[in-house]
């Protein structure tokens, strides 16, 4: 079939039918890869559904890049290249148990019966363009302990969910928007690009999320930053949630996942940090008297190893550890989003990321929040924040570094003439 026949498909059965695995757990754009007449179902399934489609792996870890190349001709595997690096040329399937017998993009195209031989050259062509453009551009020689700083120096999102409705089981969450406004200020002058979105639906985030990782300007990112802000909780199938205004849940996992490197190439060894102000919505009568809502984030959340992404390159970062509470002022916003930015601000330029989050959480665990209660007794409540990190490096969030890397360059090339 063609373009024509997906729009059709979409109008009737609606675009989650594109996901749903079939024989051999191929999906529309694995069918797609098959079609040797056009390639105008695959160009337009990637424009849909953005070009990590091309990287779902089926039945033996095949993708839909592997078939295209043992199908379809040069001009196809040119915009595959194209839109996810030369890179892909190496990738493997998982079609044997020994990693050095399963095969690359490459040589399936080598098995393409029709244009094989031109693939092969194409490939060839298209690897030595890439070597000789390398050997061309200057490099400078950065500290193999931090990732790369650019400028800009990536996208900082905001997803705040402040407003319930009554439907919805939950309270709503005054004083966030203190945390928004600290939030988008700091990191704005810290280079970063900042979008946000305030109240968003599930369906919503979902459409945030994966339009900016759709985004070409993440090519030219060397981090990325999200803070989540609603209330959470687990879900039935015992996955850490947030919850939108109508109290339906987003599993934090598959919102992180969006983001690893296979699904989002131009994210591949650059940091993506998760900070997540995620409210339960219980046990606030105890202190709502003072005027502070108490955050409380699921004990299992930091115990459970399938929230985060079988990666490296993530950082996230929680108001709590295991069993504890956290709190959120309404007239100064949370405790942990407020204390850190004002850690990141103070020593941006002195301390790494991780350095920093060290001095957040002695802050709050030195500073026990006070109150006393009905009976005059002076209650002490302790909050600890928790990050966990699959960091390779350090992140440094001085925006200055990336201007010194810019000159060095400047200076590399008038010395080499």
């Amino acid at each position: 079939q063609d373009a024509d026949s997906m729009q059709f498909f979409k109008s009737v059965l609606g675009s989650d039918c594109f996901h749903q695995p079939g024989n051999c757990q191929r999906t529309a754009i694995h069918w797609a890869a098959f079609n040797e007449a056009t390639n105008s179902c695959l160009k337009w399934l990637v424009q849909q559904l953005d070009r990590s489609c091309l990287l779902k792996r089926g039945f033996n870890g095949i993708t839909a890049a592997h078939v295209a190349a043992q199908y379809q001709d040069v001009e196809t595997l040119s915009f595959i290249v194209d839109l996810l690096g030369v890179s892909v040329l190496d990738l493997r399937d998982a079609s044997h148990f020994l990693p050095w017998k399963r095969k690359s993009v490459a040589d399936y195209a080598k098995l393409n019966s029709q244009h094989g031989s031109q693939l092969t050259r194409w490939i060839a062509e298209r690897r030595h363009q890439q070597r000789s453009q390398s050997e061309k551009t200057p490099t400078v020689p950065l500290h193999e302990d931090f990732y790369q700083v650019t400028n800009p120096q990536g996208f900082c999102l905001i997803i705040n969910i402040n407003t319930y409705s009554a439907g919805s089981g939950e309270e709503e969450r005054k004083g966030s928007e203190r945390d928004v406004d600290r939030v988008r200020k700091l990191f704005r002058k810290l280079s970063f690009t900042i979008k946000e979105v305030q109240n968003p639906t599930t369906a919503e985030i979902d459409d945030f999320l994966n339009e900016t990782k759709k985004s070409k300007e993440l090519a030219k990112h060397g981090s990325f930053v999200c803070f989540l802000m609603a209330h959470g909780r687990k879900d039935p199938q015992g996955r850490d949630c947030i919850i939108d205004g109508h109290g339906v849940q987003s599993p934090v996992l598959e919102l992180a996942a969006k983001f690893k490197a296979s699904v989002c190439p131009d994210l591949a060894g650059k940091p993506k940090i998760f900070f997540v102000q995620a409210c339960r919505g219980s046990g606030t009568d105890e202190v709502t008297h003072r005027g502070l809502a108490v955050d409380q984030l699921p004990p299992e959340f930091a115990q459970n190893p399938a929230l985060y992404p079988p990666e490296s390159d993530f950082l996230f970062c929680f108001p709590t550890t295991e069993g504890q509470v956290s709190y959120r002022d309404p007239q100064t916003g949370s405790v942990f989003v407020q204390t850190l930015c004002d850690y990141i601000e103070q020593f941006y330029t002195e301390k790494h990321l991780e350095d920093i989050m060290i001095l957040v959480r002695r802050h709050m665990a030195e500073k026990p929040y006070e109150f006393r209660n009905e009976r005059g007794e002076l209650i002490k409540y302790y909050c600890v924040a928790q990050t966990v990190s699959q960091l390779a490096r350090q992140v440094s969030f001085d925006p200055s570094k990336a201007q010194k890397r810019s000159r060095s360059l400047q200076l590399f090339s008038l010395g080499s003439h």
